[in-house]
């Protein structure tokens, strides 16, 4: 011990010990200054985020970043009713692109919002009034109305007579995926609004703050009448008066820093207890204060304001609240028509005046005249100036809401815009699955002429409904025999699967075919303001034994009906062009018309007729009730209750055709095992001479082999029409 004391104590030693004492002191130091730092952070987030509710930018995070309004990275649109985000769901999120970040120094056509959040399913003759007039003097802008209401009251004149407006359009708001995500995300969550006595107008103040931050464009409230074009206006409001701005009309690029200020200061200073706190009181708050503090309205220049202008009164509100009733004295005519003059638009103050009548033909400053028959046109007449509707053709009754203007987009009838990119997303691999966006653009109720159709490059649908993330070998033959038989259309793979398995071999080789292209349907979406809507949302289909099978029964007619074009079953091998098909479909037997294999123009009559049959004679408890059964009595239906098949004629048929058993199932189902032996080969070959293709009967024949080289009548014309899926195969398939 006393020989290791002398070591310790020599001097080279003493420094290496003290060395390393110092060392271990250092990381301790610096794991307690971290660890501090930790707690404190908590302590810090958790008092602001629970207890204060101070504005925060969870929204700039990578889990948000696909909101804001800078996003270059995703391509949501709304549907457009004329258009439902992942937003605007079922009417879903808009456009996020680089083109929009200024909208209004692009060419992208402009948008003026307005927004009925009182949970109505409807507009009254007021503010439809302001969505015409909006449109009218705005033509070359997006007139889009928003609802919180999920549907629309298509008994309302006032939205039936909106709806031939072209640039006039409807959206649902998602409340819960509009605020997601947002500035004012943890407002909206912590739900202090629905306890207010004045919820409807705050909602109504976040959402127009909201809505312009997002997208960019204009704001008009509902209780307004247009006058005059407003498209030189940009980054505004309007003097209420000479110490308060109004929110009730604004125009702003998306995304602006004057935006963001106010829905910081919606979400840090909130007050469901006064009416005017959220909206007028806070725009002319954060004014002033990003003005630099000003005291006086008079002071706000663009320079000096972050680009933010604000009009004199007269531009919006000429005539103040207090004044109202001037509106509807037939003895102020004269007084209120030289106010208005230099105005883009009366506000009537509806909050005031909404319980006076606007008398047809009485002289007052605001008036209304209006004419219902079944078609309808509503005439406002403000300062001598007329917005006439053209009369709506009449429509065929339906009890389906898909017809309204509210659902356009979902249905064929509408060519205003795409939005299908909702209902299709590319697929994982981006070097491998293409998308082709499909368009639709006939009415629904009427069936497309021959002109029209010869115009459109036709389309052919397979469709994988298992939930499958793949495509078996013969599946892959179907495809790949269609795609090569027919070069000059698109062959379209639908997969209820949102991820496909990259891995697969007959994927990849598909994947090289050019008219070939792999989606994902989202079947929430695509049934959407559809006909099959509401069976599709009351799910009995999911208790069926049968439900996959159900499943792609309503999505071959659904999507020829959407789109147009061919349907194919999975179990096929097209061994001839399908060209020249066109409203058809294939006898199975003597007595039954089979779905595997049609062809119909979009938005086809007889489609229509099919859907509303589905949705209302649905049976989960019989497998071909909803299939070849519906098809038959529907077919039978329209061509006047025919007794049989044989007197099916398309002029009888509302131009439907029904080809022979030869056409597509030549080989009936329970014949199904010729197809695999070999001493019915020639037999077989025989009966096909006048096929398009051969229907091979999955459902029977899966679990037996088609062996490579053994001269079954499948392995012969798998080898001849599907070439690069059979060399894939080893043994057998």
């Amino acid at each position: 011990m006393k020989e290791r004391k002398m070591t310790m104590d020599a001097p080279w030693c003493k420094m290496i010990y003290w060395s390393k004492m110092m060392t271990r002191s250092k990381v301790a130091f610096i794991i307690a200054i971290l660890f501090s730092t930790l707690v404190t952070f908590y302590v810090i987030t958790s008092f602001l985020t629970k207890e204060t509710l101070i504005f925060n930018d969870d929204y700039k995070s990578e889990f948000c970043r696909n909101f804001m309004p800078e996003s270059t990275s995703r391509l949501l649109y709304p549907f457009w009713y004329s258009n439902t985000s992942q937003f605007i769901v079922n009417f879903a999120h808009p456009t996020r692109n680089s083109s929009q970040l200024h909208p209004w120094k692009t060419n992208e056509r402009r948008k003026i919002f307005l927004m009925e959040t009182s949970g109505k399913s409807y507009l009254n003759a007021r503010q439809a009034c302001a969505v015409e007039s909006a449109a009218r003097q705005n033509k070359d802008t997006q007139i889009i109305v928003y609802f919180i209401s999920s549907n629309l009251d298509l008994n309302n004149e006032e939205i039936l007579a909106l709806v031939d407006i072209p640039n006039v359009s409807f959206q649902y708001l998602n409340l819960n995926e509009y605020f997601n995500c947002s500035p004012l995300h943890s407002w909206y969550i912590k739900g202090d609004w629905i306890r207010s006595s004045y919820r409807i107008s705050h909602m109504s103040d976040a959402l127009r703050f909201l809505t312009l931050w997002k997208f960019g464009g204009m704001y008009l409230d509902l209780d307004v009448v247009v006058i005059k074009p407003m498209d030189g206006l940009r980054n505004f409001a309007g003097k209420e008066s000479e110490i308060v701005v109004a929110p009730g009309v604004m125009a702003f690029d998306r995304g602006h820093d004057f935006l963001i200020e106010c829905l910081k200061e919606f979400s840090n200073t909130y007050s469901g207890s006064d009416w005017g706190w959220n909206g007028p009181q806070l725009i002319t708050r954060v004014l002033k204060r990003v003005c630099g503090g000003i005291a006086n309205l008079d002071e706000v220049s663009r320079d000096k304001c972050g680009g933010v202008t604000v009009l004199p009164s007269t531009a919006f509100y000429a005539l103040q609240w207090k004044e109202w009733k001037d509106f509807f004295s037939a003895t102020k005519m004269g007084k209120v028509m030289k106010r208005i003059k230099n105005s883009y638009l009366i506000h009537v103050w509806n909050k005031h005046s909404s319980d006076t009548p606007v008398k047809i033909g009485s002289g007052q400053p605001i008036m209304a005249n209006k004419k219902i028959a079944f078609s309808i046109v509503i005439v406002f007449a403000i300062v001598g100036m007329f917005y006439t509707l053209i009369p709506i053709v009449s429509k065929e009754p339906t009890d389906f809401y898909y017809h309204s203007e509210f659902c356009t987009n979902h249905s064929p009838d509408s060519a205003t815009v795409s939005f299908d990119t909702l209902f299709f997303q590319n697929l994982s691999h981006p070097t491998i699955f293409t998308l082709h966006n499909l368009s639709s653009n006939t009415n629904t109720s009427t069936v497309a002429s021959m002109e029209s159709a010869t115009k459109v490059p036709k389309k052919i649908f397979l469709m994988e409904t298992s939930g499958k993330d793949f495509l078996n070998a013969r599946q892959a033959c179907a495809v790949e025999s269609a795609a090569i038989q027919n070069p000059d259309m698109q062959v379209i793979i639908y997969f209820t699967s949102p991820s496909l398995n990259v891995n697969m071999p007959e994927l990849l080789t598909l994947a090289e075919i050019p008219n070939i292209s792999f989606q994902y349907l989202n079947l929430e979406k695509y049934f959407n303001c559809s006909p099959l809507f509401t069976w599709f949302r009351k799910d009995d289909w999911k208790k069926s034994p049968y439900k996959i099978s159900h499943m792609s029964d309503a999505l071959r007619f659904l999507t020829l009906w959407k789109f147009g074009g061919i349907y194919l079953d999975l179990d096929v091998v097209v061994i001839k062009s399908l060209a020249e098909l066109r409203n058809c479909a294939g006898k199975e037997s003597k007595i039954i018309v089979a779905p595997g294999v049609m062809a119909f123009d979009q938005g086809h009559k007889f489609l229509n007729d099919c859907l509303v049959e589905f949705s209302n004679t649905y049976s989960g408890s019989a497998w071909g009730w909803n299939g070849p059964y519906l098809i038959t009595r529907v077919l039978k239906r329209v061509c006047g209750d025919i007794k049989s098949l044989d007197t099916v004629t398309r002029e009888r048929c509302i131009g439907v055709t029904v080809l022979p058993s030869t056409a597509f199932y030549a080989v009936k189902w329970q014949e199904w095992k010729d197809f695999f032996n070999v001493s019915k080969t020639k037999e077989t070959m025989k009966k096909l001479e006048d096929s398009y293709l051969i229907h091979v009967w999955n459902k029977h024949s899966s679990k037996t082999p088609v062996k490579i080289g053994s001269g079954q009548v499948y392995e012969i014309i798998a080898k001849r029409h599907c070439p690069s899926i059979y060399a894939l195969q080893k043994k057998s398939f």
